[in-house]
């Protein structure tokens, strides 16, 4: 089975500003190639229904959205064949100078 899989990091300031984030986080969503059409279209209807366009924001999350991100999260738990996957680590322990030469 082919799977395909989307990267994404947040927080990746505190590499370089441990001030700037407490955590960094670099996370996966992975899914059956074939299934990709599926996510699409179901993301695509949650997305109409609450008459949004674009991109999701999760750091803007207000409360008149509160509803449309809900419904969003539930298709992730809810949908078996998508696996979530992410690494979390505290900005303070990261320790850029000794495992990459300070980059």
């Amino acid at each position: 089975m082919d799977f395909e899989v989307y990267c994404d990091e947040s927080g990746l300031e505190a590499l370089s500003n441990k001030k700037a984030h407490s955590y960094i986080a670099i996370g996966s969503l992975w899914l059956p190639a074939e299934s990709r059409e599926d996510l699409k279209t179901s993301i695509a209807a949650i997305k109409q229904k609450h008459n949004v366009k674009g991109e999701l924001k999760w750091n803007k999350i207000s409360p008149a959205y509160f509803d449309l991100y809900y419904e969003i999260i539930n298709y992730f738990f809810e949908t078996p064949y998508l696996r979530y996957r992410v690494i979390v680590i505290e900005s303070e322990k990261a320790d850029t100078l000794t495992f990459h030469n300070g980059m």
